[in-house]
């Protein structure tokens, strides 16, 4: 219920820029970017590693030219932006509890 509304509440920052896919990564925001595409009615991808490590579309998942994309992702905390102005302190990486 929560990440329905705080989902919904992030995709209303877009809801007018013509958003038509939202990815995420599968360990980490996959649910945040679900989310965010349903509230956008849109399509809705996910990224996982490939077998370099580096982060894909793979399962069949393609973006077509010229599609608008919105990328929803998690941050570490030393490249959180808030975390550096000092607007939120992360007390375990991943966002999986803040104070």
């Amino acid at each position: 219920k929560y990440s329905e509304e705080l989902c919904a509440a992030l995709a209303e920052k877009y809801k007018d820029a013509g958003v038509q896919v939202v990815i995420g990564p599968a360990m980490g925001a996959v649910q945040m970017a679900y989310e965010v595409s349903r509230a956008l009615q849109c399509e809705n991808f996910f990224t996982e590693r490939d077998e370099n490590g580096k982060m894909a579309l793979r399962r069949g998942f393609a973006v077509e030219p010229g599609a608008k994309v919105l990328i929803v992702t998690s941050w570490e905390k030393e490249d959180c932006p808030l975390c550096k102005e000092g607007k939120l302190e992360l007390v375990k990486p991943g966002s999986r509890k803040v104070k």
